[in-house]
Formats: C-alpha cells, structure tokens, sequence
C-alpha cells in the first residue's frame, strides 16, 4: 500500500488505494458532502425536474379552485366599542351593516334646513347666532332642493380616517372616498363652503366628554338656572315645555342643524344644555366647524348611532371635490328641503299668527311676539297694543306675552321693559380671560361693566319719558289751536261774516268779503244771530 502526500495545510483523510499495474499513483478526490435544501417542515425538497408548461399550467389552476373552495375569511363581529378600533379594511363594511338597521334607509340621512333670517329676525333668534360667528348655519350650500346622494354620502363616512394633526384640534381633518376621489374636511375646507365661525378671536373646543357628557361640568348647575323656568328643570328627564321661551325655538333649530338627532325631539338630553346656553348667553365661542366635525365623526364611530347628519353640507363638500356628478344616483324627498318659516311651525308646537303690525306665536300656553319688518308707523295718538291678554292667540292664560328674547327690544313699544336682566348683561359681557383675573380686578370690571350699562339704560329711559310728555303737551297745544279755531268760525258764521285767515302777513280788517257772499251765508244759515257757545 502506498501513500499519498498531502497537500501543504491541508489535512485530508482518504483511502488508498493499491494498484499492481502502475508504480505512480495518483490521489483520487475527495468525496464532497451533498447539499440538501430542507421545507419548513425539515423535509427535504428535491431537486427539480423539467417540467411541461401545460402541465405547470394546470397544476396552478388546480391551486386556484382549491383556494376557491376554501370558506372565505369572515369579518370580525361589532360587538360594541368604536368602529376606529377595528381593522380598517373592516370599517366600511361594518358601518353599512350598521346602517342597514334602519327600517326605512333615508331615516339615516339627517338633512339641515334653511331657516328664513326675515321671519325669525324681529325676535331676536338670528341675532344669537350671529353673537356667535354661526349665521352661516342657518342656510345650506349644496343647491339642492330635495335630492340626497346617500350612497355617496355612506361610502364617504364609511371610508372615513381621522388626522388629529399637529395642533389639534384647529388641524384636525376627516379623510374619505367616493370611489377613487379623496375628499378632505377640514376647517379650511369647510371655509371654503361658507365663512363658518366668522367672529374675531379665539375659538374654544370643548373635550368629546364635556361637549356629550356636559352634567360632569362644574357649572351644570348653573347652566340649568339660566335656560329653564324658574324652579324648572329639576327632573332627572328634562322638559322641552320648561325651557325659557326663545329657547325652545332654539332648540328645535339646534335638532336640526347644530346637534343634529332625528329621535326624541320633545325631549331634551344633556348635550342640547352647553349649546343652549351658550346660543344664550353669547358665549363661550364653540366652534361651529368643531361641532360638524365631532358630530360626523361620533355618528360612525358609535354602534348605537345609526344616523349620519350635516347631510346636505357633506354633500356640499362632495360636489366641491368633484366626488358628486350629475349622474350620481339620488333619491329624491317627496317634498323637497321644506325651511323654518313661521307659518309652518304647527308640527313643532307653535301656534302662529299674523296682525296689523306683529308676527304672534304661542307655546304651551306662553305668548311671544316680535315687531314686523314691514309694520307701519303709529298715528298720532294711536296707542299700540297691549302685551297681554290677546285674544287672537286664543283664551288669556294671565301671563304677559314675551315681546322679544334675550336682551333684544325688537318690536316693543315702550321700550321700558328691561328683558335682560343687567346681573345676566353683566356676566354675559366678562373677558375671555376673566376667570384667570384676580379677584379685585374682576370686582372692578363687573362694577365698570355695570355701571355703564345702568347708565345706558337710565338715559333710554329718560328720553322716552321726555317724548311721552312731549308728545302730549304738543297734542294739548294742537288741541286748543283746533277748539279755538272752531270757536271762531262758529262765532263769525252766526253773525253772517266769513271767515278770514288770521295771520301775522295779513290784517283781517283790510280784507273785505267777496261780493255775494253775505247773501250766500244768510241763504244757507239763515238771519243772522247773536253768538252763541
């Protein structure tokens, strides 16, 4: 047996081999190790062989109808929380289902309506909204008279994706589709529609829990005190019918286009109070696109929450981003978008009439009038109608009728009735920073504030009390000039002589009687007689 020698560095193990036949022997290679390629199963795969494309072919659609027959993957049940907390791709189908719940599909869809600034002006209800930079609420944006593209509107709040932004919540955004078109809202894009929240300074954004949980506020109770009857309000499920008077029609109006809720509309929840009163009050200044937003946003969020509302501003939107075309489909309201006017006011509650110079309403018993536009001017010594006691409203009740809301002295006639009490001017008047004051400096202004609005109302009066004498002592003048002026001629008819024109320009006793005339007169009146009176 002979060896090999090795390779330098190397050590090798291997068989020799004897040959009889040769003296050279040569070194056989070495036996590599086979690499075997091993599944996730540690099973090893083989090598592959060469295959026909035909049968490649149909060994994938074999897999494809396998994967066919396999039971497709179900979506997750709803079971309660948010419908954000679920994966997204599940979103928009479990917001249809939810929608599907509704009875009648259109019963989901809540439309705002336009409210008529000329009929509900002269009682100071336009006036509240514009306190607030809100007047852009009381019309609506998308040009429609009855049509609502809920299939669009659906898939877009479906298809919804919040952006808190980097200083929420004035850059919060809600993302969505219609098909293939993103539209964006935002508080720059809501802009865009209309100038929402049109008042100069800074607008407050109450937390989720304080704007739909507000009885956990510190001034929940003071809040109950300023909207409701005196001694109202005390129950645990509140009244509409013990609301103040103007807030009633307010809180109708917020049903519909502020916080939107087709259910328990004679009721009053919670969340209706901070909106009230601050539509009260004047403040704090809630913004209004904050609201739209928070609203749309709640609405599919909540399982429970079958509703989508802003309907129509939505769709103003959807029209802006080109998402609405006219071959979207729609349904169309029988009706069509019916506005708050007076005049239809019987199935919310109110009774309304008409009269010479004031529009009349009347709520559970309470009478409310406001001064017409169009309301002719007094005569001189007409007086204007009382306040109370209307019959035209139906049987007296023994209570005053309100002539306007809320610190507005649209339409009274004497101007002496102080609606607002100077207490309530005064609290609605404090500075936004007020609370973050020190105590004597929020005394002085309080004292300030009040003082000149005593003073302010102290000169009204004065300058009516001034007119109403005025006004009589020159009826007096007016009425001596007339009963003199009757004496007169009374007297100078008696005696046949005609009557002249008494003026400081012309001298009576140069002016004689035009001929004939003595003979007229005493065929007419007779002889003439001794004066008589």
């Amino acid at each position: 047996m002979v060896k090999t020698k090795k390779p330098a560095g190397k050590t090798i193990k291997r068989n020799a081999v004897a040959s009889s036949s040769s003296s050279l022997k040569q070194p056989r290679a070495g036996r590599q190790k086979e690499l075997v390629v091993h599944n996730p199963e540690n099973e090893p795969i083989p090598e592959p062989l060469s295959v026909h494309p035909a049968q490649l072919r149909r060994e994938h659609m074999e897999r494809e109808a396998q994967a066919q027959r396999q039971p497709p993957r179900l979506r997750p049940d709803w079971k309660g929380g948010f419908l954000d907390d679920i994966e997204y791709k599940w979103q928009a189908e479990l917001f249809d289902w939810k929608m599907s719940k509704n009875s009648d599909r259109k019963d989901g869809f809540m439309c705002e309506k336009e409210i008529s600034i000329e009929d509900f002006k002269p009682f100071g209800l336009v006036q509240k909204f514009e306190a607030l930079g809100w007047e852009a609420a009381l019309k609506c944006y998308d040009g429609e008279t009855g049509k609502v593209y809920m299939d669009a509107i659906q898939e877009w709040v479906g298809r919804l994706q919040m952006d808190s932004g980097t200083k929420p919540p004035e850059t919060m955004t809600l993302t969505g589709w219609v098909g293939e078109v993103k539209v964006i809202m935002s508080f720059e894009t809501l802009n865009e529609i209309a100038k929402f929240d049109s008042k100069e300074g800074r607008y407050t954004f109450p937390k989720e829990v304080e704007l739909y949980h507000p009885e956990k506020n510190k001034k929940w109770d003071t809040m109950l005190k300023d909207v409701f009857e005196p001694g109202k309000g005390k129950e645990k499920k509140m009244k509409k019918e013990e609301l103040k008077l103007p807030l009633r029609l307010l809180l109708t109006f917020g049903q519909q286009n502020v916080m939107p809720r087709r259910s328990d509309r004679a009721g009053i929840r919670d969340s209706d109070i901070p909106i009230l009163h601050c539509l009260m009050k004047g403040k704090p200044k809630i913004s209004y696109r904050y609201l739209v937003m928070m609203n749309i946003w709640t609405s599919r969020n909540y399982r429970e929450k079958q509703l989508i509302p802003h309907c129509r501003l939505i769709t103003a939107l959807l029209k802006k981003y080109g998402a609405i075309t006219g071959t979207s489909k729609f349904f169309m309201l029988p009706k069509g978008y019916a506005p708050f006017i007076l005049e239809k006011l019987g199935p919310y509650g109110w009774e309304y009439v008409k009269i010479d110079r004031y529009h009349k309403l009347k709520n559970a018993g309470r009478k409310w009038r406001g001064l017409r536009p169009d309301a002719r001017m007094l005569l001189a010594g007409e007086e204007d109608e009382a306040n109370s006691g209307d019959s035209v409203m139906g049987e007296s009740d023994g209570e005053d009728a309100e002539e306007v809301a809320m610190g507005a002295n649209v339409g009274t006639s004497s101007g002496m009735h102080d609606v607002e009490d100077v207490s309530e001017f005064v609290e609605r008047e404090r500075h936004e920073d007020w609370s973050s004051w020190p105590d004597f400096a929020q005394v002085l202004y309080d004292k300030l504030t009040r003082l000149g609005e005593q003073q302010k109302r102290d000169r009204d009066r004065n300058e009516l009390w001034h007119r109403v004498h005025a006004y009589n002592e020159q009826k007096e003048i007016n009425d001596r000039y007339l009963d003199d002026k009757r004496r007169r001629l009374n007297g100078d008819a008696s005696v046949g002589e005609p009557p002249l024109h008494h003026s400081a320009w012309l001298d009576p006793e140069q002016d004689a009687p035009p001929e004939g005339y003595l003979d007229m007169m005493k065929g007419v009146f007779g002889d003439p007689k001794p004066p008589h009176h």
